[in-house]
């Protein structure tokens, strides 16, 4: 039964009603069979759902997995270049703006650089800067960073700064390349992908 909803998995988001009434039919055949006396169910579902590694039994979850199987088709719209799918989808609805070229990334506030924001990562430098909501170009200046700051800095914010310069000095970008979806740095492996997608992604999707 799981490969009965896979079909229509990677084009519509599936109503959590129908989620619901899938995984109940998965439950009743795998714990009655064709059975039609009621049985008690041993293990709670999101117990059978998880990998086998984690002591489940490997069933999918169809809610990850239907935004899984979506999560591929926003990857590729924002990855491929050409594409006469891609070029349906901008004519019906549209470009999706919402990780492009020209949108204004939020140096402190967007997740850019990492796995965190750089507000979360170095409170003190957001406390302090001049304008704590400015974007990733305005904090350059002929390709050197040029941070600013609204006043003078004390002692024990002198770590914070110093290590917010280190974790910037390597990373450069050129105003003549557009911008590109990337995969993030985690190492975790998901149920049915690795690495974890871009969050503009997630919000694209959740919007």
């Amino acid at each position: 039964m799981d490969s009965i909803p896979t079909y229509h998995m990677p084009l519509f988001p599936i109503p959590a009603k129908v989620l619901e009434k899938l995984d109940r039919m998965r439950r009743n055949f795998l714990w009655e069979g064709n059975n039609k006396d009621h049985k008690f169910h041993l293990v709670k579902w999101a117990k059978v759902t998880q990998p086998k590694s984690q002591g489940g039994l490997g069933i999918k979850d169809l809610a990850a997995h239907n935004k899984s199987m979506m999560m591929k088709w926003l990857w590729r719209y924002g990855t491929d270049d050409i594409g006469l799918w891609k070029e349906v989808i901008k004519a019906k609805h549209g470009e999706l703006t919402h990780w492009s070229t020209n949108v204004s990334a939020d140096a402190y506030g967007d997740i850019w650089l990492g796995d965190t924001t750089l507000g979360e990562e170095f409170p003190s430098s957001h406390l302090i800067a001049a304008e704590p909501n400015s974007t990733i170009a305005s904090n350059k200046s002929n390709d050197i960073w040029d941070l600013r700051f609204r006043r003078n800095l004390n002692d024990w914010e002198l770590n914070d700064i110093f290590a917010l310069f280190a974790k910037l000095q390597p990373c450069s970008f050129s105003p003549q390349e557009p911008d590109r979806l990337k995969w993030g740095n985690s190492r975790k492996r998901s149920l049915h992908s690795q690495g974890r997608v871009s969050q503009l992604m997630l919000k694209e999707l959740n919007d």
